[in-house]
């Protein structure tokens, strides 16, 4: 790999907006907008597939495509960090998204609603790995608060997007099309406020330049703890995915109704809140990854296991969304800040590229994986096996990190 500096400026905060606050409020946004514009279209989908004639097939489709499109675009999203500056490459993909995900509300038919829905989930591709780059770049001394504060703006999106886009943004807006529009307009409003505060400068652009020489040849892809992380990350994806999908389907078949059966994905959400801030702060407290990271691997693998094994027995039911929502979000947050730290700054895009393409390809198949074992075995049960087997991974996994993650640790050529 060539060592040369790069010849784009990177972008960094007036330095009178170099506060935590301001930092934070901006990284919230970049994580509301992140996601969320995918959440939206389920409570949705049925007024959207009467309108349009979609299929069960089409509006699986609709469900694939973004993620999909996040494993595909995370590779060259880190490439346009490397190049245009990470803040110029989160504001590019946030107005995508924006534009994309409003223009989705206009579609005339399917077809157009499913190229739209590509070049949407593009620009999430695009804008997710240059988020850990721009907080090691800009925010070096705060990487875990501010991924944190990240973390409960992309978690707290999916929240808002998923609970009131049926019973209040579609009634206030006019139906589907209008709660599209306007989710979209959010995203785009989000891209003007970080363009207008976060402007280029020579200063950092030196800085990079130095970065870059003290560097050459380092990739990811040969780096045992990037590796490791790309492994976790996929293991919390496949989990949250996987319920995402098919709990659903699950709990109507133990007879749940559809306000219980939301009820009980709301926490299976939020519960990764308070892990998201409590996960993080440990971690700064210890100097170490490990701990925390194993302690929420485990969380998981028993909510995983009484999933398992009594997936709708009253009263335990509620606590296996809880268990494993606040696992879940502990190696969540704990992944994104550690591909952060253990990377050079100069690298910090390509890293998180790599760790998000293997992350989000991996994903896909867990509710794939339990879907051919819910044909092959009859029922759900055994397809929930996955779960407490990818939570076994998950703390070989987390146990196998360095200790105390630096640039040493993942430079490992």
């Amino acid at each position: 790999m060539s060592a040369s500096p790069p010849t784009s400026p990177t972008q960094t905060l007036d330095p009178a907006s170099r506060s935590l606050l301001p930092m934070s409020l901006l990284m919230f946004i970049v994580g509301f907008n992140l996601q969320s514009g995918i959440f939206i279209v389920g409570p949705l989908l049925a007024d959207l597939s009467a309108d349009l004639a979609i299929s069960g097939s089409v509006a699986g489709a609709l469900a694939a495509i973004p993620p999909l499109m996040m494993g595909l675009w995370a590779i060259p999203g880190g490439a346009f960090s490397q190049r245009l500056g990470a803040g110029r490459t989160i504001g590019l993909g946030m107005a995508i998204v924006g534009a994309a995900g409003a223009l989705r509300g206009l579609a005339p038919n399917w077809q157009t609603l499913l190229v739209l829905t590509v070049i949407f989930g593009a620009g999430i591709g695009i804008m997710q790995p240059a988020a850990p780059a721009f907080v090691r770049q800009h925010g070096a001394e705060r990487v875990g608060p501010l991924t944190s504060v990240y973390t409960s703006g992309l978690v707290g999106g999916i929240i808002i997007a998923a609970g009131l886009a049926g019973p209040l943004i579609a009634p206030l807006t006019g139906g589907w099309r209008g709660a599209l529009i306007f989710w979209g307009a959010l995203a785009l409003a989000g891209a003007v406020i970080w363009f207008v505060s976060v402007r280029p400068s020579g200063a950092d652009a030196a800085g990079a330049e130095t970065s870059a020489l003290d560097t050459p040849g380092w990739s990811p892809w040969r780096s045992r703890t990037v590796w490791i992380l790309a492994a976790l990350y996929a293991t919390q994806g496949i989990t949250f995915f996987l319920l995402g999908l098919w709990l659903p389907v699950m709990y109507g078949d133990a007879g749940l109704s559809a306000g219980a059966i939301g009820a009980r994905m709301m926490v299976l959400t939020a519960a990764s809140l308070p892990s998201i801030l409590l996960m993080s702060a440990w971690s700064d407290r210890l100097g170490s990854m490990r701990r925390p990271m194993v302690v929420s691997a485990v969380i998981t693998l028993i909510g995983a296991a009484g999933f398992f094994l009594a997936t709708a027995t009253p009263p335990v039911d509620w606590l296996w969304p809880l268990l494993v929502g606040f696992g879940v979000g502990g190696v969540l947050v704990l992944a994104l800040v550690a591909v952060a730290v253990v990377s050079p700054p100069d690298r910090t895009g390509d890293a998180a590229a790599m760790m998000l393409a293997v992350g989000y390809t991996t994903t896909a198949i867990g509710p794939f994986l339990a879907g051919v074992i819910r044909d092959l075995s009859g029922g759900y049960r055994s397809a929930l096996l996955v779960l407490p087997i990818v939570g076994i991974a998950m703390i070989a996994l987390a146990a196998s990190m360095p200790n105390a993650p630096a640039v040493t640790d993942a430079c490992d050529a």
